[in-house]
């Protein structure tokens, strides 16, 4: 079963592990600070909200929403696409900004 809830400190370590192994599916050439958010993401997305999907101890998908509205670093590992997670995230991210 999938559950989603807001970041916590402790799943830094997975939401890098995760975009990491997500980049190497896709041959994106961004500036080397491009990503820097997901390295203090409680202050870039401090008044927004930044979500993870777990499956069991396994942290399989995360997305953030920034105060400006934008949804940006969604992710879902590769072995868990096309299963609805990615939808789920999105929900939980617009549902934060009511």
């Amino acid at each position: 079963m999938i559950q989603i809830r807001s970041y916590e400190p402790g799943d830094a370590a997975a939401i890098r592990r995760l975009h990491a192994e997500s980049q190497v599916d896709v041959e994106a050439t961004v500036a080397d600070d491009y990503f820097d958010d997901l390295f203090s993401i409680e202050e870039s997305f401090d008044g927004g909200a930044f979500v993870v999907a777990h499956a069991g101890e396994n942290l399989v998908g995360m997305g953030g929403l920034f105060t400006s509205g934008e949804v940006v670093r969604m992710r879902v590992a590769a072995q868990y696409r096309r299963q609805g997670i990615a939808r789920l995230i999105l929900r939980e991210l617009i549902g934060s900004a009511d």
